[in-house]
């Protein structure tokens, strides 16, 4: 949403709020829920197999078909979500310099993530995580009271428009 192009960033950030209030509470909610009810979470599998254990106690065939296109839209979607976020951290702290190289690396690293154990996969998303979380923190601590400037900006106009 940071590089989205709007009027009004404080209803943009409501998109953001919603996004996550449907992936984090929603989905993860009913997934635990399968999980739980379909009596499949003693089984020893764990992470996306004991879903898709569950799925399919439920729901047969189907549910893997579900299950399977949702996991290939979230990773993609995620993927690039990280993709476009990690761009716009190494553009504004280096320049374009960076940019072919940035691209590159995207490009190559799920190639290369096939051949590696799991917890390999991890440790990269952590680290390029990191990279970007930790110059994130220090703006939204140094624009934070932009943020609330704007935010209250936001409740007093739709307090306007309620009224």
């Amino acid at each position: 949403h940071a590089t989205a192009v709007t009027d009004n960033p404080a209803h943009q950030g409501m998109y953001g709020i919603l996004e996550v209030c449907i992936t984090g509470i929603i989905i993860c909610t009913l997934t635990a829920l399968s999980v739980i009810c379909s009596g499949v979470w003693s089984n020893g599998n764990t992470g996306v197999v004991l879903s898709f254990d569950a799925f399919r106690s439920t729901w047969g065939p189907f549910g893997i078909v579900i299950l399977a296109i949702a996991v290939v839209l979230f990773t993609f979607s995620s993927y690039l979500g990280f993709y476009v976020e990690f761009r716009t951290c190494v553009e504004y702290l280096f320049g374009e310099k960076l940019m072919k190289g940035l691209k590159w690396i995207y490009f190559i690293l799920p190639i290369l993530s096939v051949t590696m154990e799991v917890e390999q996969v991890w440790d990269i998303a952590d680290m390029a995580v990191g990279f970007i979380v930790i110059p994130n923190m220090i703006a939204i601590l140094l624009l934070s009271p932009k943020f609330f400037e704007i935010f209250h900006g936001y409740l007093t106009e739709l307090k306007q428009k309620k009224s």
